[in-house]
């Protein structure tokens, strides 16, 4: 039999561990918030739609004519590709890869690298002067040397 006081931190284990689940970054449901990461360098303060299109899409390939911009996503499955893709660059995650694909073969550029989570994109964006990424605003991710910029 369970004492009053083993019964009670198992309790509490119990709706701790609802309550993390409930808020988890790991979560399937996008929130719908996207962040915008740059290489902490990078001065530029702010982006447009615009801007976010031709950066993803390869038509903007250098940072104020002088850094090369290297593109990070993530896989198009994640919710984070999903509320990024089609609302700032315009295109569905397949679309986006497509478009990648047929500039790859054209010679025409290079395809963005896939990073697995949010902190190894972070960290990567970090290591890269001319880094760009996105992740959910509800996702961890690395603040050292990366910088969320806001969408005009």
């Amino acid at each position: 039999m369970m004492s009053a006081f083993t019964h009670r931190i198992a309790l509490l284990a119990a709706l701790c561990m609802v309550a993390l689940s409930a808020t988890s970054p790991l979560s399937s449901q996008p929130s719908g918030k996207v962040v915008v990461l740059l290489n902490a360098r990078n001065p530029t303060p702010a982006l447009t739609k615009t801007q976010l299109r031709n950066l993803f899409q390869g038509t903007t390939s250098f940072w104020h004519g002088v850094v090369p911009v290297k593109v990070f996503v993530r896989a198009p499955s994640t919710a984070a590709a999903k509320a990024f893709l089609e609302p700032f660059v315009g295109q569905s995650p397949q679309a986006f890869a497509k478009h990648w694909d047929k500039l790859q073969l054209a010679g025409r550029g290079v395809a963005p690298v896939t990073m697995p989570g949010p902190v190894e994109l972070s960290q990567a964006i970090a290591k890269t002067p001319g880094g760009i990424g996105f992740a959910l605003a509800s996702e961890p991710w690395q603040q050292n040397g990366v910088k969320a910029v806001p969408i005009k």
